[in-house]
């Protein structure tokens, strides 16, 4: 939502690393969160593409918190743009 607010058309890819680096270019707080996505993005590959069964309850736990903070960042974001 980020990137089409800014007139990006967004990448069609599951790498939140990159998306944070494209976002990056308007606004270099977007690298503060590169942390969280590398480790959900960790996920999003595993489970499409490899043959992965079960995942810790901890792991799951934290990509989950790792996602909400993404979302609430991003979310606040593009409100606060759009209000400007």
């Amino acid at each position: 939502g980020y990137l089409v607010q800014h007139g990006t058309d967004p990448p069609k890819i599951h790498d939140l690393v990159v998306l944070v680096q494209y976002c990056a270019k308007f606004d270099e707080v977007f690298f503060q969160y590169q942390k969280q996505c590398a480790y959900i993005s960790e996920y999003a590959v595993a489970f499409r593409y490899v043959d992965v069964e079960e995942v810790e309850a901890a792991e799951a736990k934290q990509a989950y918190r790792n996602a909400k903070i993404i979302y609430r960042f991003c979310k606040h974001k593009i409100k606060d743009e759009h209000n400007e």
